[in-house]
């Protein structure tokens, strides 16, 4: 296992049910260490991602950019989770989505062609690449009705109930921007709820 983080054998094993000669296998491809300062961009639009990236330390946000240069807040990666421009990754040509560090962060990542080179080999990597897409999914849909449908108190009141994690790690303005909402009205909601 070397020097792969407990938290990236505890994900491997809790989402993909890897046995834990598998999980051994799998971890020796997580062995490319990043470090990013603080406003330095992971992946951006010029890019192709050849990587997928487990945060060990630090927070990321995902973003895109519209014609008129606004920024739109897609989500957030922190320490426990997977990020990296996954629409790359699956195309193999850039993609319109930036990954910024919000903190100085520290990654280890692993050659998307090594993950899937080895899915004959270890079949469970196909169940864990699907769970994975299933939850982004559910999530990505999850957010959008919740955007169309609710009003900014209650989308507000929702995300600090399944993530109260985010407003320790990232800064308000991009919350605000993944709320749909500007910093000045998330900041009038948070001071009703005090």
């Amino acid at each position: 296992m070397g020097d792969a983080p407990p938290a990236l054998l505890q994900l491997l094993q809790q989402v993909g049910q890897f046995p834990a000669a598998e999980a051994d296998r799998l971890l020796t491809i997580w062995q490319h260490p990043f470090q990013l300062r603080r406003g330095e961009w992971l992946s951006a639009p010029e890019r192709r991602d050849r990587y997928v990236y487990f945060v060990c330390e630090g927070a990321l946000r995902i973003y895109c950019v519209g014609p008129d240069g606004e920024e739109t807040c897609l989500g957030f990666s922190y320490p426990g989770s997977l990020t990296g421009s996954y629409p790359s990754l699956i195309t193999g040509k850039p993609a319109d989505i930036y990954v910024q560090a919000l903190q100085d962060c520290q990654l280890l990542g692993a050659l998307w062609s090594e993950l899937v080179e080895l899915t004959p080999q270890i079949p469970n990597i196909e169940r864990f690449r699907r769970i994975l897409a299933e939850e982004t999914l559910l999530g990505r849909m999850e957010r959008e009705i919740e955007m169309l449908t609710l009003p900014p108190a209650e989308r507000y009141a929702r995300v600090l109930a399944r993530s109260p994690h985010l407003f320790q790690w990232i800064p308000q303005k991009y919350i605000a921007s993944y709320l749909g909402m500007t910093p000045e009205t998330l900041s009038r909601i948070r001071n009703r709820k005090v």
